[in-house]
């Protein structure tokens, strides 16, 4: 009777942790920079989206910049936050030792942050001057966590994106298509539907998809 009932507490136990352990996969959901194109010697600001369908208690993820292209710090971080990301309480970043640009991003209080879906952050990033495209970026190992009885990751689907430089940017991204949304943001990242006083990035969409930036003072 006792082996039955430890077996049974053994079997309880392993049902339990495979449950806490268990990893939520979300392929459709991703942390990306649309393509892009940079002046070798120059230092653009590259919205970064999150497309997550969960609300969640932290984000986690790496991005990976080929050779030549590397993330510039703005009062010490790699990844500038916005309205979207302001209300995350622990946000950090670093570069990895191999070489990936780290971001970990939580919340200390006890409400699941909402789905997110836009920018998520700022990332200002400089071309040698030997830089040459097109040059793929990477972004691996995103994941969230729920903030249920019993904690669950989330997993985000793997994602890349080309960035050109000058001389190998498709030539008809220089778009006559419609705009249809200007989004303007801060150096500090807070986001506007008008300029703000001194430096703005913005960020238009245009009917065909392509996203450009460009960098006016007011």
């Amino acid at each position: 009777m006792k082996k039955l009932l430890l077996t049974l507490i053994i079997a309880l136990t392993g049902i339990f942790c495979a449950s806490a352990a268990t990893i939520y996969q979300r392929p459709n959901s991703h942390a990306y920079f649309e393509d892009f194109t940079i002046i070798p010697g120059d230092t653009l600001c590259v919205p970064l989206y999150l497309d997550l369908d969960t609300a969640c208690w932290g984000i986690s993820g790496r991005v990976y910049l080929p050779d030549g292209l590397s993330m510039v710090k703005v009062d010490g971080q790699y990844f500038v936050q916005t309205e979207r990301s302001e209300n995350m309480d622990i946000y950090t970043s670093s570069l990895a030792s191999d070489g990936s640009y780290r971001l970990s991003a939580t919340t200390m209080s006890a409400t699941a942050i909402d789905p997110l879906t836009g920018v998520f952050a700022l990332c200002y990033i400089h071309a040698d001057e030997s830089f040459n495209g097109p040059a793929t970026i990477s972004f691996t190992n995103w994941a969230s966590s729920t903030v249920e009885n019993v904690p669950k990751t989330i997993k985000l689907g793997d994602a890349t994106c080309t960035v050109y430089d000058v001389s190998t940017a498709v030539t008809d991204v220089a778009t006559t298509a419609d705009v249809v949304d200007v989004t303007y943001f801060s150096v500090a990242g807070v986001e506007a539907a008008q300029p703000m006083p001194g430096v703005n990035i913005c960020v238009t969409t245009h009917s065909d998809g392509t996203v450009t930036t460009s960098k006016i003072l007011r």
